[in-house]
């Protein structure tokens, strides 16, 4: 059984800037880079080592397009602050 290196196995690279930023992801996967390229505007997928110009353009979602800086932040939910009724006794009697 041959080892599971991925040795001589295709690459694809999402890299930012239409091919002249960094390389955001990499993958074995071709599908899994696209769908990765999709969230950043102006990136492409291109085979590993490939020039820009054989690359790929990725379309961006309207959500990337609009900030494509910005990474994706999760907000968590929190509980809506509540008040404890007054369980002091009354002073008074």
């Amino acid at each position: 059984m041959g080892c599971s290196c991925n040795k001589g196995r295709a690459q694809y690279e999402v890299v930012a800037d239409g091919g002249n930023g960094r390389v955001l992801y990499t993958s074995s996967s071709e599908p899994t880079a696209q769908a990765v390229g999709k969230r950043y505007a102006g990136s492409i997928v291109r085979q590993k080592g490939a020039t820009a110009t054989a690359a790929k353009k990725a379309t961006a979602t309207p959500a990337a397009k609009k900030d494509a800086t910005a990474p994706t932040v999760v907000k968590k939910k929190t509980a809506p602050a509540t008040t404890a009724p007054d369980t002091a006794p009354d002073p008074a009697e």
